[in-house]
């Protein structure tokens, strides 16, 4: 019976051991890292077509409002919405429709939200009138969209 029980002090002193030296650094075991990364992709490949099927829709949306944010440099929020970032994200979409394990799905997601982040950023600095101010929001909604919506998950 003290077996059972020494095995999970052990364990136990493991964990405060980690805790102790920072969370940062912990690495698990490559076995289970694996049986983690497939757990996650079948938890949450289904979400993540859909978070980027409609973060493509609501990005497109969001660009309707525009023409009566930044006026002054329309040409270029367009162009950087529609040409560059907005493909960007449905190729994301078709990627995550075609992936079949867990290779690359955080990097796919991570690419659709960082240039959504990135082009809100741009777009902020290009346009320092009032209206621009708006766009701070947007940066907030694309980083919590892609934790929340995506289930990106912090480090790699």
């Amino acid at each position: 019976m003290t077996g059972g029980w020494d095995i999970f002090t052990d364990k136990l002193l493991l964990l405060a051991s980690n805790i102790e030296s920072g969370l940062t650094f912990l690495k698990f075991t490559e076995r289970r890292e694996k049986a983690f990364r497939r757990y996650y992709f079948k938890k949450i490949i289904a979400q993540a077509r859909l978070a980027a099927f409609l973060g493509a829709i609501l990005y497109a949306l969001v660009g309707m409002l525009d023409p009566f944010v930044v006026p002054e440099v329309l040409t270029q929020v367009l162009f950087l919405r529609f040409v560059v970032v907005a493909p960007i994200i449905g190729m994301a979409f078709l990627l995550l429709l075609f992936i079949k394990r867990e290779t690359w799905v955080q990097e796919v997601t991570f690419t659709a939200v960082f240039s959504a982040s990135i082009s809100v950023v741009l777009m902020t600095l290009w346009d320092t009138g009032i209206g621009s101010q708006i766009y701070y929001g947007g940066l907030i909604c694309t980083t919590l969209y892609g934790y929340v919506g995506f289930g990106m998950r912090f480090g790699n």
